[in-house]
């Protein structure tokens, strides 16, 4: 079904800023499409990371759940991961300093990337959302509600990709991560982190294929000029 070259996206990030938070996708049906991605469940219910063919979600409280099968995404990305370029960090970074030595390391800012960073963290700073009940508020509202993580001395994954700017109307461009532990009990979306030491691996893609829905959200939603600068307010720190 799946393409290795490809990251496959299910639906675009504007709807989520229209309070579209509902899709028809399940977690089964969404793994066939690859082993290593990211997304949220229905009502926003949690991070979601998969890696290494399973999904898990990061609750409201950072605490990690195997995810059900059954479950639903209105938003995911998804691919097979095999990466080209690999490296070490053997030195204290911030998340800033990696995301230079990385731009430094792939061959253009025109094309997409999965990245993978595993290692030891001296400390992670998280984010994650409790599931929204209907109706459902704005986004710039749960952004005000939304649960900061705080993670120190931790070794663990970062799940993530790294986008073109050109994308900003479908997708999230640069670098977009979500966490999770070693023990696999604690995660979240990523906003900053330092790193003690760490390994770098980086799948490019030349091919990103949108999959859309069949919905009324779908159709009768009116793009906005604004979403951009709603996303991007989305994930900063408050």
């Amino acid at each position: 079904m799946n393409n290795k070259n490809t990251i496959y996206q299910f639906s675009i990030a504007e709807l989520l800023a229209h309070g579209k938070y509902e899709g028809n996708a399940s977690i089964e049906q969404l793994l066939n499409y690859g082993d290593f991605g990211l997304g949220t469940l229905n009502g926003l219910d949690g991070e979601v990371v998969i890696t290494d063919g399973e999904a898990f979600t990061a609750k409201a409280d950072g605490a990690i759940q195997k995810t059900s099968k059954t479950s639903m995404a209105p938003m995911l990305f998804i691919t097979d991961f095999s990466p080209d370029i690999k490296f070490k960090i053997d030195r204290k970074m911030s998340y800033q300093q990696i995301q230079n030595i990385i731009n430094e390391k792939i061959p253009s800012e025109n094309i997409f990337y999965a990245i993978k960073i595993k290692g030891f963290f001296k400390s992670l700073n998280c984010r994650s959302i409790a599931k929204q009940a209907k109706p459902y508020p704005p986004i710039t509202e749960i952004r005000k509600n939304m649960t900061h993580l705080e993670y120190a001395n931790i070794n663990g994954t970062l799940i993530g990709f790294k986008s073109p700017a050109y994308i900003d109307k479908i997708g999230m461009p640069g670098y977009h991560f979500h966490f999770i532990d070693i023990d696999k009990t604690k995660g979240g979306h990523l906003f900053d982190f330092e790193a003690e030491q760490c390994i770098i691996e980086i799948d490019p893609k030349h091919e990103c294929h949108l999959k859309l829905e069949k919905s009324k959200e779908l159709y009768n939603v009116e793009l906005s000029e604004s979403y951009p600068k709603i996303l991007n307010d989305l994930e900063k720190k408050l």
